[in-house]
């Protein structure tokens, strides 16, 4: 049966008591440290070659590495090789609306979300679910339309991302398995047609989300949309409410550490060592402390959007401004995060009292 909306003090209050406290995980540090250098290389690659914007990409393209399971060898390499060509093909979706107006960019990127959830959930891996397959697509449709060129390179750096991605893959896989146990491969538990209703149902709240920002007139309305992803992730309402708790909290503790961050870093390689070691602590706390996870990734995400204004000699935005445009898109992405997952219930309570 799902879980009801929350209507009580206490299903209010449990999300807010749940921030003190530290979830016990076994996932192993190594794994932070796949992922830390996965995307890591890549962007330093790109500063220091010149290629910064390229770089970026494919910093994006190492995070395929989070779909990686803990299953056998070849299955591992497998998953992450399927996600690599969506996470391709996702974000050239992205390159190619962008100029196209916001009605075509949110029913895009709305359609490109429900395939992205729809192969998450067929091959079992939310979390960490469909976000590091949209975001890539939301970044891109977001920017300013690119020449056929830069396009491609901008392409190529993702895909070469990827590639590197299964490289780390396969060395943390063949390492790992020395100590940890492999899964076996479960079968799939849901029926296709109740994956399909859900993805249909992110899908639209991503296109209203990307919507409402842009009337909105805000700054980044693909950080609108990427919050409410996040949110949805979760597999009930209750879920929901409690990742907008943490996000909204861990969001304002992350405006926090940004400002003094931003502070002293001036040169692209300075961001790109901070990015790789927000990266490492974001990895090794997002499933013990979800708000202490993201208090890591809010100065993450500003500092990947301001890196090629430094690269550049442009100065960076303004940090108040900044930082406030982070909070507003995270508050009402995490809102409609919660509607959606609202939808979802109750289509899924409608559908069970029919069957």
């Amino acid at each position: 049966m799902p879980a009801p909306v929350p209507n009580s003090a206490a299903a209010l209050l449990a999300p807010v008591r749940s921030l003190r406290r530290m979830q016990p995980s076994d996932r192993p540090w190594e794994l932070a440290f796949a992922c830390m250098i996965a995307s890591g290389g890549p962007l330093l690659a790109g500063i220091a070659t010149g290629w910064v914007g390229e770089g970026l990409a494919g910093s994006l393209g190492g995070m395929v590495l989070l779909y990686l399971p803990r299953t056998p060898l070849l299955h591992r390499l497998r998953i992450v090789a399927i996600f690599a060509l969506a996470m391709i093909a996702c974000y050239a979706a992205g390159l190619w609306l962008a100029g196209h107006g916001m009605p075509a960019v949110a029913a895009g990127i709305g359609l490109t979300a429900t395939g992205a959830a729809a192969l998450c959930r067929l091959l079992q891996r939310s979390p960490p679910g469909s976000l590091f397959l949209v975001m890539p697509a939301a970044i891109a449709a977001a920017a300013a339309p690119l020449p056929p060129a830069r396009a491609l390179t901008q392409l190529a750096g993702l895909t070469t991302g990827c590639l590197f991605a299964l490289i780390v893959a396969a060395i943390y896989s063949i390492h790992i398995g020395r100590r940890h146990a492999r899964l076996p491969v479960q079968p799939l538990a849901e029926r296709p047609a109740t994956i399909w209703r859900d993805a249909a149902v992110l899908g639209l709240m991503v296109a209203v989300a990307l919507t409402l920002a842009t009337l909105l007139g805000l700054t980044h309305p693909y950080w609108v949309a990427i919050s409410t992803v996040t949110i949805m992730s979760g597999a009930s309402v209750a879920q929901a409410w409690q990742r907008k708790i943490h996000r909204v909290t861990g969001t304002g503790a992350g405006l926090l550490l940004a400002a003094p961050l931003l502070a002293f870093i001036h040169a692209p390689w300075q961001a790109a060592v901070a990015i790789m070691a927000l990266l490492f602590a974001v990895e090794m706390l997002v499933v013990r402390h979800y708000a202490l996870a993201v208090a890591f990734i809010t100065p993450m995400a500003i500092l990947l959007a301001e890196t090629p204004h430094l690269a550049a000699g442009e100065p960076a935005a303004e940090l108040s401004t900044m930082l406030l445009a982070r909070l507003v898109d995270t508050v009402l992405g995490a809102a409609i995060g919660v509607a959606g997952v609202v939808v979802q219930r109750a289509m899924a309570r409608s559908a069970a009292a029919r069957s």
